[in-house]
C-alpha cells in the first residue's frame, strides 16, 4: 500500500538524521584526547518503535521496537554487534549496520 510505503521512507529519513546528528556528537567526545582515559566502550543500540494500529475501530498489535544498529566503540574503532545479539534479522537494518560513526 502506498500510504505505509511512504511511512517506512519517511521513518527511514528520520533514523538517518537521527543518526547523523548522534554521529556528530559522538565524534566530538572521542575524538577529544582524554576522552578514553576515563572510558573503555560505548556502546550504541539504534531502532524505531513500529506502531501496529491503535484506536477504535483499527485493528493492530502491540507496538514493538525494532532495532536496526548495534554498534560497539573503542579507542581502537568500532565492531558491529548487530548479528551477534539478533541474527540476519532484518534485512532493512543492512544500511543502518553500515554506517560508521567516524
Amino acid at each position: 500500500e502506498q500510504s505505509n510505503e511512504s511511512i517506512t521512507f519517511l521513518t527511514n529519513k528520520m533514523y538517518d538524521l537521527v543518526w547523523e546528528m548522534m554521529r556528530s556528537e559522538i565524534n566530538a567526545y572521542t575524538t577529544k584526547d582524554d576522552f578514553w582515559k576515563e572510558c573503555t566502550e560505548v556502546t550504541l543500540l539504534g531502532g524505531i518503535v513500529v506502531n501496529r494500529g491503535h484506536g477504535a475501530g483499527v485493528p493492530g498489535g502491540e507496538d514493538f521496537y525494532q532495532p536496526l544498529m548495534l554498534k560497539s566503540l573503542t579507542k581502537d574503532g568500532e565492531s558491529d554487534m548487530y548479528g551477534e545479539v539478533f541474527g540476519d534479522f532484518p534485512a532493512l537494518a543492512a544500511p543502518h549496520r553500515a554506517a560508521k560513526y567516524v
